[in-house]
């Protein structure tokens, strides 16, 4: 009983780890120089207009089922810098990488 029982246990390891691994051999990926950003209900268009201005960013795109906006970067700032400085700004309800998804 304990025999079968350490096999499905390490059988069970294995797989975590085979996954983990290609996680890591295999990260995301993001369209470069792009943000998804999602303001709040409390930014109207002007705080939104001057956010944009203040992250030197460009409206590409919007993306009306979720509300949100898909913008060029303009500076040389990639997209992780961005997202640190402004993730807790009171207006921004989410920011993340454009990224690419891979149909197979």
């Amino acid at each position: 009983m304990y025999i079968i029982r350490y096999t499905v246990l390490i059988f069970l390891l294995a797989c975590l780890l085979s996954n983990a691994m290609q996680c890591q051999e295999n990260p995301a990926k993001y369209v470069k120089g792009q943000v998804i950003i999602k303001f709040t209900v409390a930014a109207d268009s002007l705080r939104i207009d001057s956010l944009c201005r203040e992250m030197n960013i460009e409206k590409i795109k919007e993306i009306p089922r979720i509300r949100a906006y898909v913008y060029r970067i303009r500076s040389k700032k990639t997209p992780e810098e961005l997202i640190k400085k402004y993730k807790d700004n009171i207006f921004i309800e989410y920011i993340e990488p454009n990224y690419q998804n891979d149909i197979n």
